[in-house]
């Protein structure tokens, strides 16, 4: 069923809306974007998102959740997992709440990134710890999270 189809444009909507749900869960400004992209009107869209909001199937906050899990798999830090979210529409309050059960794991999270890249040996060399301290750098980690992940395989 494709919006254009001889079908009541609200149930069409909803449909899409629906099985692109199922697929992944979406912000509401991503799912307000493919349903655009689809053809189908702002006004429609935003009632729809708003309705399947209500019902507990789309969730900004399950979102943000899934999402930060997932970046957090990838040994992404907090810094870009916050700025992907934001540039997806997620608000900063939820965006807190997504990111709050990981709190305390960020360096150990840099320290495993530092360690899947066999990068250990390259920490005795100033130029080459400053390599890794930017690698982690792009990768969303703190300053802190950074020093504290060179300072423990250091250490170890």
């Amino acid at each position: 069923m494709e919006p254009g189809d001889n079908v009541d444009p609200s149930i069409a909507a909803r449909d899409v809306a629906q099985r692109l749900l199922t697929r992944r869960e979406h912000s509401r400004r991503e799912l307000l974007a493919k349903l655009k992209i689809r053809g189908i009107d702002s006004s429609l869209a935003y009632s729809v998102i708003d309705d399947l909001e209500d019902e507990g199937l789309q969730s900004d906050l399950r979102f943000a959740e899934a999402f930060a899990y997932s970046r957090r798999g990838r040994l992404q830090g907090p810094m870009k997992i916050r700025a992907e979210l934001q540039n997806r529409g997620v608000n900063k309050t939820l965006i807190n709440e997504a990111l709050e059960p990981y709190s305390g794991e960020w360096p150990e999270l840099a320290a495993a990134f530092i360690r899947k890249r066999n990068m250990e040996a390259w920490l005795t060399d100033y130029d080459l710890r400053q390599k890794v301290y930017r690698r982690l750098a792009n990768r969303g980690f703190s300053h802190a999270d950074a020093i504290a992940a060179i300072e423990e395989i250091k250490s170890a």
